[in-house]
């Protein structure tokens, strides 16, 4: 990028226009009406315009719920889509100012150089979900990471510190120590859809007491589990976040 103040946008035309679009928030999706604004708000002194924020993924469905969704491996926030007859969506790939209201200037706003962007695009079936949306962009995210071992010292089978298991719309969202310093896991999990999902979570090793907590990480109630498997039950667009604490190896 050489140029100044100015943005770069990616058109994507999906063929299909007017109606709604959606685009992921923290924990959550949502739809929004295609178009230049609101009418009421036109004479306002800063026009609100038809961009609004993303967390890296935005696509169109027609009627019968086929479509096309962008995924953003990360860094890209700001999405459109004007009610124009190729129904395109727009993401901001570069916005470059040198100086926003309230500053005395920020001349790397420009953002002068090379830039990249990683992302993906995916023909929607009536069926993809928006918690396989979200898992995808998970995956773009984190890169295929790979590794060597000798010949004939590979791995008997495949193992995971953690997995979820269940309805298609369950997120992963989070696996940490608690900010209290306990020897704990703290898990977050959300349901990016409708209706009750059910599922559940499959630890490395038994579970000696597992809790609801909220999300600064206070007890709510105690949970249920067998074994290395917390079940789950999560409502319609429902946070969960679970502190674990898993039973010691005796040796």
């Amino acid at each position: 990028n050489r140029a100044l103040d100015h943005r770069l946008r990616l058109a994507l035309p999906t063929g299909i226009p007017g109606g709604r679009y959606f685009a992921n928030e923290v924990f959550s999706f949502v739809e929004r009406d295609c178009g230049w604004g609101e009418p009421e708000r036109a004479n306002y002194v800063e026009f609100p315009g038809c961009e609004r924020a993303m967390s890296g993924i935005v696509g169109k469905r027609d009627a019968a719920g086929c479509g096309l969704a962008f995924l953003a491996a990360g860094g890209l926030h700001e999405c459109a889509a004007p009610d124009t007859a190729d129904g395109a969506l727009l993401v901001t790939l570069l916005r470059c100012f040198n100086t926003t209201v309230g500053t005395n200037g920020e001349p790397a706003g420009e953002l002068q150089g090379c830039w990249s962007f990683d992302y993906g695009l995916l023909p929607l079936e009536p069926t993809t979900g928006y918690g396989e949306l979200q898992r995808l962009q998970d995956c773009l995210a984190a890169g295929v990471r790979t590794t060597f071992v000798r010949a004939g010292n590979a791995p008997a089978g495949s193992t995971s510190l953690l997995a979820l298991e269940g309805d298609g719309d369950l997120c992963f969202s989070t696996a940490k120590r608690p900010e209290d310093g306990g020897d704990e896991l703290i898990l977050r999990l959300y349901h990016a859809g409708d209706g009750e999902a059910n599922g559940a979570l499959a630890l490395p090793g038994n579970v000696e007491r597992a809790q609801y907590v909220n999300l600064a990480e206070q007890p709510l109630a105690e949970a249920a589990f067998a074994g290395n498997r917390i079940p789950l039950r999560v409502g319609p667009w429902k946070i969960v976040t679970l502190r674990v604490r898993l039973a010691k190896e005796r040796g």
